[in-house]
């Protein structure tokens, strides 16, 4: 619910998780055909995980036909990534986000905590665990005033 908000249903999440991996891997390969078997056993618990962060450049990167998907929705997105073992912030910002529209600009942050192996959206501390309502911008701000570190990757 980390982009759609705890309005949608949890079908439409799943899906559009679903949707992105697959993108997201499709473009990965696409640009690096010999990553094919690590992925793949990757995905099935064989070895090592890949790491996600570095498919997100990639992708974002994209041209928005790509793969015949129309728009290019990770390239519209800023994804922040909370180091739970290093305890900085990497930040993953999509090249179109920073021309949205404020409102889509909160749609498109994406906040994440990483654990060894394992990604979780954060969300708000309320009852219905409500997407995070700020703009990269803001988050940003909140980094400084409360001394994270965060490391910006744009390309």
């Amino acid at each position: 619910h980390g982009y759609l908000g705890q309005e949608s249903l949890n079908t439409t999440a799943a899906q559009l998780a679903l949707k992105l991996r697959r993108a997201i891997e499709t473009d990965v390969l696409a640009v690096h055909p010999e990553w094919a078997q690590g992925l793949q056993q990757s995905s099935a618990g064989e070895c090592e995980p890949m790491v996600f962060a570095d498919f997100l450049v990639i992708s974002m990167h994209q041209e928005d036909l790509a793969q015949n998907r129309g728009t290019n929705l990770i390239a519209r997105m800023a994804v922040c990534i909370l180091d739970s073992e290093m305890g900085h912030c990497e930040v993953y910002l999509g090249p179109k986000y920073e021309d949205l529209p404020r409102e889509q600009q909160e749609q498109g942050l994406v906040v994440l905590w990483y654990i060894p192996g394992h990604y979780q959206c954060l969300v708000n501390d309320d009852a219905d665990g409500s997407k995070v309502r700020l703009t990269y911008e803001e988050f940003k701000a909140q980094m400084d005033a409360n001394g994270i570190m965060y490391i910006e990757t744009l390309e």
